[in-house]
């Protein structure tokens, strides 16, 4: 039977080009990577969404609140048999004045949300894959991105990975840091053709060995 996986970002999951601001083709992005290397008995939900943050609104684009978002997703796709989130990139961003604690706050809200029984198959809750972001490339920051973005941006987002890491051992989630295996392209933020291949090439195992 197949399986569902959903896979609930911001725009390195909906597939952000950093050379134009195009969107990357399904072919690019990692969750098509990975719906291409899993094959036809898993089927990959991209819910990606450019600017989206664990739990925080964005005071100059609306509908960023990832915690406020998110059962509708899970209402939409369910029976979800592993849910993938990857967020915490835009809490970073100075007008949020978000901490790397709030920001691992705001992932536990969406954990515990997303583990509720009502969304996985058979009366079971969703098994979770948690991704702490990949790495802010502060000194390759391209002029708009600085506009959204700084040196403070690139610290608080090297604190995400073992706060994250700990969140998801307290929820019983699998994890990976995404930074171990991707970097950002050319604008210091988003992930370009190799660092999607790589990413989804990480996530492929992660999900198999989760899921059999």
């Amino acid at each position: 039977m197949e399986k569902t996986i959903l896979c609930y970002g911001d725009s390195n999951t909906w597939g952000y080009n950093p050379s134009d601001g195009s969107r990357f083709g399904r072919d690019v992005r990692w969750t098509g990577v990975l719906a291409r290397l899993l094959g036809s008995s898993y089927y990959v939900v991209e819910e990606g969404l450019n600017g989206r943050t664990t739990a925080f609104d964005d005071p100059i684009e609306p509908f960023r609140n990832g915690r406020e978002a998110l059962d509708v997703c899970l209402l939409t796709h369910k029976p979800i048999d592993l849910f993938v989130v990857m967020l915490g990139t835009n809490d970073t961003k100075p007008f949020h004045g978000v901490t790397p604690f709030m920001s691992t706050k705001g992932l536990e809200f969406i954990l515990m949300e997303a583990g509720r029984a009502e969304y996985g198959p058979a009366g079971q809750p969703p098994k979770i894959l948690v991704l702490s972001p990949i790495a802010i490339g502060a000194v390759r920051l391209h002029d708009d991105m600085r506009n959204y973005f700084d040196e403070t941006s690139a610290r608080k987002a090297a604190e995400l990975g073992s706060r994250y890491r700990e969140v998801a051992e307290q929820y019983g989630c699998g994890f990976l840091d995404a930074s171990q295996y991707a970097s950002p392209s050319v604008d210091g933020i988003h992930l370009g053709p190799e660092g999607h291949a790589a990413l989804a090439a990480a996530v492929a195992e992660a999900v198999k060995s989760m899921l059999g």
